[in-house]
């Protein structure tokens, strides 16, 4: 199946094959997403996405300390692999898919219209209730860390959390350029301090030496498989997004092929890396009751050790960058998905019209802006704890991301079962029936142990996947009422 050679511009506007048509309109097209991402552009959103510092000191740290311990690192690596063979599907078929939207957009393509509108609103919320949640965490860090690491004063969290919303929400509204470059110089550093650290621990060895206790079956076997897989996947969020930047990248088939492969490879190797370098600094006998006595402290206290009192400062600091950093990517991310389904007219039209200028979606960026602040005025008026606020969202990403990994998957699946045309289909067939079978293990898990993954008992463990189902199958009942009522709108779900 061949597939013709597809422009930056989808927005309907004809290049030069079509030149009589474009004569013959009485109006121009409107202005649609457009940019100048290059692979390393698309890398560092991708990676800003995971962020890596509080990746290193929050996520490992739980693999660690609730997960299978010692196998930390043996786990990141066996989940990188995972995603990375989901990705060898994902991406050939952006490669014959040449619509943007992401999930929403790929499983249209294979499952259909129903099942693409339920993943793609089931992803947007998620992401959405995500970057609420890290609009939170990151007001508690910097409220933290301007007190006690900068001996600043004692402002509330939630000033930080509207700061961060603004400063996010106008570079959304600036475009994909004005974002890159930010994200691109806070990765830098933040990646930097990491390795640094990782690089000192392993050429000083730590209490037990250099031990590769990591590297057995036993220690893999060890504890909480199940869990530490939960951690570990998170690990990888944002991975996906590189198709969310079609319009905007330069030789989209090329570079959303290298960012997707260059980004999963270097998040599986930064995180193994530095989740053994963690149970070095500490000891094959300490380390996982340090990370169980103190998981959000574990990595602080390590740098500290190793590198110094004003190093553990500097690092404190870049990790409330860090947390910047994944807010942009994460709300850049929810903007383009508003845009791709204000463009088909699923959402209100007006989130699907571009910047005239910028060529950015900026009224999806103001929407958002102001969807994040009413939130954040009800938590502050119902009183709730800020902490209790982020474990929710962070139990909701958590179920939300591994569903739409898992249809995604069996889009991938379903899509290349029907082109037979080789051993190459075969091939892609079963890496992305692993990637079914791995995903859908884990989000089972997941269901079945809502208080261990949130942290805490409470009715929302059991309304937030209930809440996420009626996303889900309210999307696909909205795709049926379009079929009968507005068939024009149903035909351009998925970006068609």
């Amino acid at each position: 199946m061949s597939v013709p050679p597809v422009s930056n511009n989808v927005d309907g506007i004809p290049g030069e094959a079509n030149f009589e048509t474009t004569a013959a309109r009485p109006a121009e097209a409107p202005p649609g997403l457009r940019g100048r991402l290059g692979v390393p552009g698309l890398v560092a959103a991708v990676v800003a996405f995971a962020s890596p510092l509080a990746g290193v000191a929050g996520y490992l740290a739980f693999v660690i300390a609730s997960g299978n311990g010692l196998g930390a690192p043996v786990t990141v690596a066996i989940v990188g692999t995972l995603v990375l063979i989901f990705s060898v599907g994902y991406v050939k078929m952006a490669e014959l898919v040449p619509n943007p939207g992401g999930f929403y957009a790929y499983v249209t393509a294979a499952l259909g219209k129903a099942a693409g509108l339920g993943t793609g609103l089931l992803t947007t919320v998620g992401y959405l209730v995500g970057s609420f949640g890290f609009y939170i965490f990151g007001g508690i860090v910097a409220s933290s860390t301007v007190r006690t690491a900068l001996h600043g004063p004692d402002i509330p969290w939630w000033v930080y959390m509207a700061g961060f919303i603004l400063v996010v929400s106008t570079l959304a509204y600036r475009g994909i350029d004005s974002s890159v470059r930010a994200l691109s110089t806070v990765m830098v550093f933040e990646v930097g301090i990491v390795l640094v650290f990782d690089l000192v621990v392993t050429f000083r060895g730590g209490p037990t030496g250099r031990p590769l206790d990591s590297f057995t079956w036993h220690s893999l076997a060890s504890g909480s498989v199940p869990m530490a897989a939960l951690f570990g996947v998170l690990l990888f969020t944002g991975f996906e997004v590189t198709t969310l930047f079609r319009e905007e990248v330069k030789e989209p088939v090329k570079t959303i092929r290298r960012g997707t492969y260059i980004s999963v490879s270097l998040i599986t190797l930064l995180f193994a890396f530095s989740a053994w370098c963690l149970i070095t600094a500490y000891g094959t006998d300490k380390v996982v009751g340090e990370a169980q006595q103190d998981p959000t402290g574990i990595f602080a206290t390590a740098v500290q050790s190793y590198l110094g009192s004003t190093m553990m400062t500097v690092t404190s600091v870049l990790l409330v960058t860090s947390v910047f950093a994944s807010q942009l990517s994460l709300s850049n991310s929810v903007c383009r998905y508003l845009y791709s389904m204000g463009k088909d007219g699923v959402l209100a039209p007006a989130l699907g019209r571009a910047h005239d200028e910028r060529h950015s979606p900026h009224r999806a960026a103001v929407v958002l802006a102001m969807l994040h602040l009413v939130g954040l005025i009800v938590v502050l008026v119902a009183r709730q704890s800020p902490s209790d606020i982020f474990a929710w969202s962070a139990f909701a990403v958590a179920v939300a991301i591994l569903a739409s990994y898992f249809l995604m998957s069996v889009a991938v699946f379903v899509f290349f079962a029907r082109r037979r045309d080789g051993i190459a289909t075969a091939a892609r067939l079963l890496l992305a029936g692993i990637a079914v079978v791995g995903f859908a293990a884990t989000l089972i898990w997941a269901l079945l142990n809502p208080e261990a993954v949130a942290g805490q008992e409470s009715v929302f463990n059991h309304l937030i996947p209930i809440g996420l189902l009626l996303v889900t199958v309210g999307g696909a009942g909205y795709a049926i009422y379009l079929r009968i009522r507005r068939p024009d709108v149903y035909r351009r779900i998925g970006r068609q």
